[in-house]
């Protein structure tokens, strides 16, 4: 427990704890308890002469546990001091363990919190910390010190329901259900607003995660009046197990501008996009932004993320600072179309994700469990192995999409959450659900912000802030209750009574409007007609009544905004981590190579792939039966189609990869889940398997039907040949995708290029004009035949003429002979600087075009 007394000087906090000696439970005036073992409650006061803020704990565990909740009402009291920005901490407690930690700075906590520990250190270290031992009897002293403290007059008569609560018994209660595992094993309840305790808060697991730099999810500043409490069971359709923010943000974004060059006939124009957009959105609230189509909300919204390219005027703030990676990193954005990989299931997704976005010091499992409280925290656990689909293949409903694609951002519980039009394409009950997640999620001390098209009224009723855009403009800013009583201040209200509020401002952004009040003795109502007159339409009518009306307004919340977050902000900025990465480079290989080959292989080995493979290796192998070595014209042309098909086969199959990915790969990397070279090279090295298999299956069928040289060796240099034509053809499909990003335009040129390489490889043609000569030189299909040639055939090796003639050399033979089979050393040095090459110009177009 934790508390101050009149004695110490407002800088600094006292901590104080009574460890569970008695047999029964009694809960004492500074908020701990005693109790039974099994049966551990902690709880407390932080006061200073401005702010009285009361948490309580609840504990289950056995006795042994009470250093370990005396350690976590000291934490959680270092946590406050340091956030409030106090130089001074005295300490007191009876347990001479916690006293030595206190005193060595050392602990044996398991590894993987070591980090956060460290973290407590150094705010350990900023303090001027005094560290005493007191000895209690029992629980005499703290009923005298109960007595002294009921005298004084300042404890809250909460405590009966504060006694009473810690006597429920958590098995039948549904507000006490909902657990989250401690760093020290035990489980913490969270505590309800149904126990009517003002500024109840919880201790949630994320306290001591390595992302988290320890503090309290709500402010102590607002923490009274924030509705932190998870969603109870049932309510607005939504989980209730939810987890709270470590990072409460308070978004302010203030006359914010954006403009982008078009080019027409006339030269190039500017147009603009956003104009002069203010708002403000704290933890706990939903915000939405409502407007037409091309109103420029997504613009907004993408503006607010830090992922909007170009330059933004006008002011956004993070806690009253620019946007930062430590930030970034705490932010959510959820973009419109749900970019997933079909093939793998819900819990696969997010486990991926989680591998990736939380943490090194965490372990696989607790990553792993870590995705499962979040797939349950959404209501995804009944469709938790079923996959995810797409257009062409079953999976999960359009809902349960949307919500993977949240619980993909949520899994590194972010204080700021984005969403753009999260309920376009669903259905009014699966909207709901959504909407009911959102307003769940933002209950757990998030910035929940969101563009919205057409809400219903039952969804309109759940946003907290509304900003309602007209053609880039905002015509309203502001709580979302008032917003039809102030468009009818102003002259505009719904000719009927029963009307969707989010219909009739969709109609007023449009600019459609019902007829305005006419009073001709109304002051205002002749000021509206001279503004009527004035701005000669609706729409400027309305932008300049929010300029005139909201936006005076909105500037002074700001102000008054920035100069309360001033100092707090300045102390977590200093707490923010630099580091870009939360993971290694090897880690984000490592797991980038499993859910590529997890995802690939159903795409690669597909039935209808291996069935085209097979039936065009059998087919082939039935026309070249057991081919003569002396019909040398054939077999000549039976290496040629193996370098022709394993030349368009894997070029056309691998054009389709970047463009395809190119959704997940922007959204992954704008959130900083891995490195663009991790993901570059697990994508090239998972396709070796993927890519290579089909070719070998093909060549060991027809090789042999064939009737070619029946060497061992011989088999296994043409392989080896085939599959570097493979992996060059295919490295020439991936720069072409990752170059244009476009699948028609790399298809054409792809059909261009491997006409051109067929025609100059030297089987239809042997005598090229000089001056196009130079394109054989480029031809990777060249090079892969004259190699097959020269493995098939020795410079000694004969063969039949026939007419009597006696044996011929097989180098004489025409086909062959213009090959200029003389060094195969340049044309494999050739096929593998172009496989380089290419690999190269693919990676730096996928870098290029990332940044822009």
């Amino acid at each position: 427990g934790v508390t101050t007394r009149s004695a110490p000087p407002p800088e600094f906090v006292e901590v104080h704890w009574w460890p569970p000696v008695a047999p029964w439970i009694k809960v004492n005036t500074d908020g701990s308890a005693t109790g039974a073992p099994g049966t551990i409650a902690a709880g407390g006061v932080f006061r200073d002469n401005w702010n009285v803020v009361r948490g309580c704990f609840h504990f289950k565990g056995g006795s042994g546990f009470a250093f370990e909740a005396e350690l976590l009402a000291v934490i959680s009291a270092i946590q406050i001091a340091h956030n409030r920005g106090w130089h001074k901490l005295w300490i007191e407690a009876d347990s001479t363990y916690v006293i030595s930690i206190l005193n060595s700075r050392s602990l044996n906590v398991p590894w993987r919190f070591k980090a956060a520990w460290n973290r407590i250190l150094k705010m350990l270290d900023a303090f001027s910390l005094q560290v005493s031992h007191i000895f209690r009897e029992g629980n005499k002293a703290a009923d005298l010190m109960a007595n002294q403290q009921r005298s004084e007059g300042w404890w809250p008569h909460e405590i009966e329901e504060i006694r009473a609560a810690v006597r429920l018994d958590m098995a039948s209660h549904s507000h006490l259900r909902q657990k989250r595992r401690l760093d020290l094993g035990m489980e913490v309840v969270e505590c309800s607003r149904r126990w009517h305790i003002p500024g109840c808060f919880a201790l949630s697991h994320e306290m001591m995660q390595e992302n988290s730099s320890i503090h309290l999810g709500v402010s102590p500043t607002n923490l009274a009046d924030a509705n932190v409490s998870p969603c109870p069971e049932g309510e607005d359709q939504a989980p209730h197990a939810v987890r709270f923010s470590v990072h409460p943000v308070t978004l302010k974004f203030e006359d914010v501008w954006y403009s982008i060059e078009i080019e027409s006939r006339q030269g190039g124009m500017s147009r603009t996009i956003v104009s002069g957009v203010s708002g403000t959105a704290r933890p706990g609230e939903l915000l939405a932004m409502l407007g037409p189509s091309g109103s420029g909300k997504t613009t907004l919204l993408t503006a607010l993320g830090g992922r909007l390219p170009g330059k933004i005027t006008g002011s956004i703030t993070y806690n009253g600072q620019a946007l930062s990676s430590g930030m970034k990193r705490r932010t959510g954005f959820v973009a419109q179309d749900d970019a997933l990989y079909p093939h793998l299931t819900v819990l696969e997704t997010l486990t991926y994700a989680a591998l990736l976005k939380l943490p090194s010091s965490l372990t696989r499992r607790e990553k792993a469990e870590q995705a499962e409280m979040v797939a349950a925290e959404l209501g995804l656990t009944r469709c938790g192995n079923s996959i995810i689909g797409g257009p062409l293949l079953r999976g999960i409903s359009g809902g349960e999409r949307k919500r993977v694609s949240i619980g993909q951002e949520m899994l590194v519980n972010p204080s700021l959450l984005l969403l753009d039009e999260p309920t376009s394409g669903l259905d009014s009950t699966t909207a709901h659900r959504i909407v009911a997640t959102l307003r769940c999620l933002a209950r757990g001390g998030r910035t929940v912000v969101t563009t919205i098209h057409q809400p219903s009224t039952r969804l309109f009723r759940m946003f907290h802030k509304l900003v309602v855009l007209s053609e880039g403009s905002p015509i309203y800013s502001g709580a979302a209750a008032p917003a039809m009583d102030y468009f009818a201040s102003i002259g505009y209200e719904p000719g009927f009574n029963f009307v969707n509020p989010a219909d009739f401002l969709l109609d007023l952004a449009n600019g459609v409007t019902p007829d305005p009040r006419h009073e001709d003795d109304d002051e205002n109502h002749g000021k509206q007609e001279h503004h009527l007159d004035d701005l000669q339409s609706t729409k400027q009518f309305l932008i300049y009544s929010y300029k005139k009306n909201l936006q005076p307004l909105l500037k002074e919340e700001i102000r008054q905004q920035d100069q309360h977050n001033s100092r707090k902000s300045s102390l977590s900025s200093s707490r923010c981590s630099d580091n870009q990465w939360t993971n290694n480079w090897w880690l984000q290989l490592k797991v980038l190579l499993s859910r590529g080959l997890k995802e690939r292989k159903h795409e690669s080995y597909s039935g209808l792939r291996m069935f085209q493979v097979i039936s065009v290796s059998i087919i082939s192998g039935l026309l070249w039966w057991h081919s003569d070595a002396n019909h040398i014209q054939d077999q000549v042309g039976l290496l040629f189609f193996f370098s022709i098909f394993w030349g368009f086969f894997p070029l056309f199959n691998a054009i389709f990869v970047f463009p395809l990915e190119r959704p997940i790969i922007v959204r992954e990397r704008s959130s900083g889940m891995y490195r663009l070279s991790s993901y570059y090279i697990a994508r090239m090295v998972g396709d070796l398997p993927m890519e290579l298999v089909l070719p070998t299956i093909f060549m060991t069928i027809t090789y042999w039907m064939g009737g070619l040289k029946p060497s061992l060796l011989t088999f296994a240099l043409t392989l080896a040949v085939v599959l570097l034509n493979v992996l060059v053809a295919q490295s020439l499909g991936l720069a072409l995708g990752a170059v244009l990003m476009d699948v028609k335009q790399a298809t054409t040129l792809s059909s261009v290029l491997m006409l051109v390489f067929l025609l100059v490889s030297g089987y239809y043609i042997q005598h090229i004009p000089m001056f196009i000569d130079w394109l054989r030189y480029i031809s990777f299909s060249q090079y892969c035949y004259r190699l097959l040639v020269g493995v098939q055939y020795s410079e000694n090796e004969v063969y039949e003429c026939g007419f009597g003639s006696g044996s011929c050399r097989a180098y004489d033979f025409p086909a062959i002979k213009y090959l200029h089979i003389h060094n195969m050393a340049l044309d494999v040095a050739a096929l593998v600087l172009m496989l380089v090459g290419y690999r190269v110009l693919t990676y730096v177009a996928l870098r290029l075009g990332h940044q822009r």
